[in-house]
This record gives C-alpha cells, structure tokens and sequence, in this order.
C-alpha cells in the first residue's frame, strides 16, 4: 500500500511538471505587457467616485482598465513590499472575491449588482488558463515586475477583452478604494511603482455620509467621521508630490470633459471622446450610485429623503469636516 501511494504521488508530480512545461510552450507569447508600463492607481476613499473614473478609463485604447477593485493585498487598502514574501501565490485576492468569483461563474459583469443567470455584460474569463499562467511565474524581479506578471496572467485569461494586443498598452488604471487613508500604502506606491500616479477624487463630507449610510446604515458613524478627517488631511499632504493628482468630484460629473482633459495632460495619455462614457470592455456599464443607476454620467437623485449627515453627526464635528473640504477643494482649483 506504501509503494502504491508513493508510485501515485510520483506520477501526479510527473503529470504536473509535464503540465507546466507545455504551459510554457504555449503561453509564451502571452507575457507581452511592457516592463515599463505605467499604473494609474486611483485611491480615494468609497463613495467618491473612484468606480466611475476608472471605468472612464476603459474606454482608452492605449489602457487597460482593472475590472473590480483592485484585492490583490489583504486588507486591500494596505500594500506592502513582495519581494519580502516568499510566495506571492497567496496574495492574489480577485481570484477570490466572491464578486468576481460570481461574474466568472455566470460569464457576465455587473458591479455591485446581485447578477442573475444572461444578465450583465458577457464577462469570459477562463480560470484554468490564469492558474496555469500563474503556476509558472517565478518570484523574482521588483514589486513592479511581479505585478506586470500578474496582469500578464489576469488579461491574457479574459478571453473576451476588447483590447487583446498587449503589445499596445502602456497603462494599466487599478481602482483600490481607502489607500487615502493609510500613508504606508501611498509611500510603497511612490516609492516602489516607479512612473505610476496615484489620483484623488475630492467629494464632499456630506455627500459622501449620505451615500455611505444609504448603501450601509449600519456603518459607524464616529469610524466614518475619522475616516473622512484622515482623507482630507492626507491629500493635503501629499498634494505637492508631482506623481499625485487630485480633482474634484463635483468637477467630474458637471464638466467631464474639461476635467478628463486635464488628467490626460497630467498622465501624458491621448485625449479621446470615449473617455467620456463609463464603459466595461468598451461596453456602456450603469452607474455605481447608491440611490439611483443610470448610464453616463450625472449626479444622482437623492429619493432616501433621510440626511444621515446632519442626524448622525454634531456641529462641532460638521464644521471641523467643513473647514478641512474648504481647504482640499481649494487646492483641486489653484
């Protein structure tokens, strides 16, 4: 009985060195992302408007545009060096993300959505094609590079991406919602991911309370308030730095093109018309708004008719996230 468990663990290692060599072979031509491709991280906090702005980015041909929030580190807020980590196999989180995992199972997309079987947009991502990718890539290299490889892995599986010549894109736009909120995060980026730009959405606290409490009203009012504090001061913060931009919100929706012009010029990317439309692989996706969803872009329609902000909150506490806006919003229009 020993020989033959023996004999079949030999066998099976055998079959899966077998395996990974013909993925080799076949896959070669699959490791084409540049190895100076740029990230555009955008990472302000929920409710801002992030969502919106990189499925903005979707519709640029030279960029390929992340589909889901970026999980690759657990918390996903927190991003902390690779080449520390004796194995980055762990790491990968969207592979798990029970929404993901839906979207792959019923081969559509729709965020934040509860997607019922032929509803959504077709989203073919093929499973076993991105294990056996990502089987045969070896640690080695900066955080960069590991994370190239894994985009490798990740597009080269979507198996119905509009943009599939990778030899043509030179971004790659990742949404990863709190990263304002934790400075360890932002200085790995700016320190590690040579060339990449983080951007900052501005909205307002209100705005951004109301919307949080009518997704969740379960949330905790004084963690939120904090959260909001920490996400004003920080910008403020960093600012200055050259590789960070900031742009409010409230710009976004009422004049898009003048702002997308703007971030173009700030990214050195090509201004095009189809950055104008939120899309999902050059598909016209609905609004990730907590109260109402629409394609394109406008402001919502505010029908709870409950304000959480003013309800949950005390004056003191108002005017203090009032005065640190004022000032954020002030740096978005020097």
């Amino acid at each position: 009985m020993k020989l033959l468990k023996i004999y079949k663990r030999v066998i099976v290692k055998l079959l899966y060195f077998i395996l990974i060599i013909r993925a080799t072979k076949q896959t070669k031509s699959d490791f084409s992302i540049k190895k100076d491709i740029k990230f555009i991280i955008i990472g302000s906090i929920h409710r801002s408007g992030g969502s919106l702005l990189n499925q903005l980015f979707d519709g640029h041909e030279n960029l390929l545009s992340y589909p889901q929030e970026f999980n690759y580190w657990n918390p996903k807020n927190i991003w902390t060096p690779l080449q520390k980590k004796k194995s980055y196999t762990k790491l990968v989180q969207p592979i798990n993300d029970y929404k993901m995992l839906k979207c792959i199972y019923y081969k559509n997309y729709d965020k934040y959505k509860v997607i019922k079987k032929n509803s959504g947009i077709k989203f073919l991502f093929d499973i076993k094609k991105f294990k056996k990718l990502y089987n045969i890539q070896k640690n080695l290299g900066n955080d960069k590079k590991i994370l190239i490889d894994y985009f490798n892995c990740f597009f080269k599986s979507w198996s119905n991406l509009y943009k599939y010549q990778m030899q043509d894109i030179d971004y790659i736009s990742l949404h990863t919602p709190g990263l304002i909120l934790n400075k360890h995060s932002i200085n790995y980026i700016l320190g590690k991911l040579d060339n990449s730009s983080l951007i900052f959405t501005v909205r307002d606290p209100k705005s951004i309370f109301n919307s949080l409490f009518n997704k969740n009203n379960k949330s905790n009012p004084d963690l939120v308030k904090n959260n909001l504090t920490k996400y004003y001061e920080n910008i403020i913060f960093y600012h200055k730095n050259k590789n960070v931009i900031i742009i409010s919100y409230n710009d976004l929706i009422d004049k898009p093109e003048v702002i997308i012009k703007y971030l173009c010029k700030k990214l050195s990317i090509d201004f095009a018309k189809s950055l104008l439309t939120p899309t999902f692989n050059h598909k016209k996706i609905k609004s990730n708004s907590s109260y109402q969803r629409f394609y394109g872009i406008k402001k919502s329609i505010k029908d709870n008719g409950f304000d959480f902000y003013n309800n949950l909150l005390t004056q003191n506490q108002i005017n203090n996230l009032e005065k640190l806006y004022k000032k954020v919003d002030y740096l978005c229009h020097q």
